[in-house]
């Protein structure tokens, strides 16, 4: 493996800079491969008579660091007075290689799972097992939903939470968990083709609220000279 590390200290780009195995001029193969057991790619060193070795990343990055550390001993025996900059700047390459994994730039165009937060994945969980163990798991997919019985649902636990109330007294469980478990149903629903799409006869809403919205700017400046207090839920506790 020493003998491979001749290329450039960083992980190289195999997506751009690097081909499949190819003839290094002593009769060997060397260069990338997919694989053996992944997706990922390889550095590989195929000899004459199919004697393989192959280097995974984290090992490169190890014999990097071993290196790096060689050095900095090195460096400091002999007094130098760099040696701090000479292994910061070799990390920083390391550090730099890192956002070229080519997996990294991959998964960087799929669908971005982990944006959405996970204690809304909890409490909409727990307000769906309060449904599941009440009328059955993805009952809807069979049944099918009604989309106005949904915004009902979901309009009400909103407003009662956005009033002060934190758990819904009949279930015990977060409004906003039940709010949206009922979004999730409607998806769902849309989605499987079980919806029962009983949405009202659009009513050019797009169109009241352009027109409307220069209106919040033209109250604001009328009133400018004004502060009253916003009361909220915390002078509720004065």
């Amino acid at each position: 493996m020493d003998s491979l590390l001749h290329l450039p200290h960083p992980w190289p780009r195999p997506e751009t800079e690097c081909s499949l195995p190819t003839d290094n001029g002593h009769g060997d193969l060397e260069g990338w491969i997919k694989g053996p057991t992944n997706n990922e790619w390889h550095y590989a060193w195929i000899g004459a008579h199919e004697r393989r070795i192959v280097i995974t990343r984290e090992q490169w990055e190890e014999a990097l660091l071993a290196r790096v550390n060689d050095k900095d001993q090195s460096a400091w025996q002999h007094g130098d007075p760099n040696a701090h900059d000479s292994v910061r700047s070799v990390m920083q390459e390391c550090n730099e290689a890192k956002d070229t994994n080519p997996k990294d730039a991959i998964g960087a165009s799929k669908l971005p799972l982990h944006l959405w937060p996970v204690p809304a994945t909890a409490l909409g969980s727990l307000a769906l097992l309060d449904g599941a163990l009440k009328y059955g798991r993805t009952n809807w997919r069979a049944a099918g939903v009604r989309a106005s019985i949904y915004v009902d649902a979901c309009q009400r636990h909103l407003g009662a939470w956005f009033e002060g109330e934190d758990t819904d007294p009949d279930s015990g469980i977060h409004h906003l968990g039940h709010a949206l478990a009922c979004l999730a149903i409607l998806t769902d629903a849309q989605h499987a083709g079980k919806l029962n799409d009983d949405r009202m006869l659009p009513g050019n809403l797009r169109q009241l609220i352009d027109q409307l919205t220069p209106e919040v700017e033209r109250l604001k400046e009328k009133h400018s000279d004004k502060h009253p207090h916003h009361y909220t839920i915390e002078d509720a506790d004065q």
